[in-house]
């Protein structure tokens, strides 16, 4: 019955810290949060590096621990925000994002965020979406994260605007074609979509209008070309750039 009493004493504890953050500290917050996600955006190395702890671990669900502050920021620095690359932004998906106390060290800030990413010269393009878990303490009066969770990562859902073709619509596209760079290249109908594919890769394609078609994750959609009510060939467009060509193979 006392162990019973305990855990009912420290689950009401915890119940009542969770309710009793000042405004201030959670503005205070998320006003770091913000700065922070910032200078992110904008690869401002010199600006993100302060809002880390030096005794900061970075858990990633895809590329492992990180606890080595100038491996970090070597990192960062030839990686994330290496010149000439992609940039990334991040945007927080909206109402995802609490806020709790951790009596004694700071805060803890959990939420997903969407990714972007622009291609240097290209347009930008959404490529997934993840959970976080931050934890936030004070280090002479200034906020800085602790420890970060980075996890269950997964690619974005579509952004492209989708017609309905009629299984009649999307059977005219389907066969072989010969593409100059990319050789010997299959279209194959799906479920109001098309499925691009070659022996080295496998694409979804899904309807825009009644002869062009999109990859839902990336900037890149295929024009298929018609002449005299014959589907003849396809162009595929990357960033609004012309990529790649293909004819359709006599069968």
């Amino acid at each position: 019955m006392k162990t019973i009493l305990l855990f009912a004493c420290l689950s009401l504890s915890f119940t009542l810290n969770a309710q009793t953050l000042p405004d201030s500290v959670a503005a205070s917050v998320m006003e770091a949060d913000r700065t922070f996600w910032e200078a992110y955006n904008t690869c401002d190395v010199e600006a993100m590096l302060p809002f880390f702890t030096q005794d900061l671990e970075f858990y990633h669900d895809m590329n492992g621990l990180m606890n080595d502050m100038e491996r970090f920021e070597e990192g960062t620095r030839k990686g994330l925000c290496a010149e000439g690359g992609n940039r990334t932004r991040r945007a927080v998906v909206e109402g995802t994002v609490s806020l709790h106390p951790v009596p004694g060290h700071g805060v803890i800030m959990e939420g997903e965020h969407w990714f972007f990413e622009t291609p240097p010269g290209g347009t930008e393009y959404r490529t997934g979406r993840a959970k976080f878990v931050h934890v936030w303490t004070q280090v002479e009066g200034e906020w800085k994260m602790s420890r970060v969770l980075s996890y269950a990562h997964r690619a974005a859902p579509p952004e492209v605007t989708t017609v309905s073709l009629s299984a009649a619509e999307l059977e005219r596209f389907c066969g072989q074609y010969l593409g100059q760079g990319s050789g010997a290249l299959q279209i194959a109908k799906g479920d109001n979509s098309l499925t691009l594919s070659s022996e080295h890769f496998s694409f979804t394609l899904l309807p825009t209008d009644d002869h062009t078609f999109a990859l839902p994750d990336r900037p890149i959609t295929v024009r298929f070309q018609v002449e005299n009510d014959q589907v003849i060939g396809f162009k595929v467009l990357e960033n609004g750039q012309e990529a790649e060509t293909a004819e359709r193979v006599a069968e």
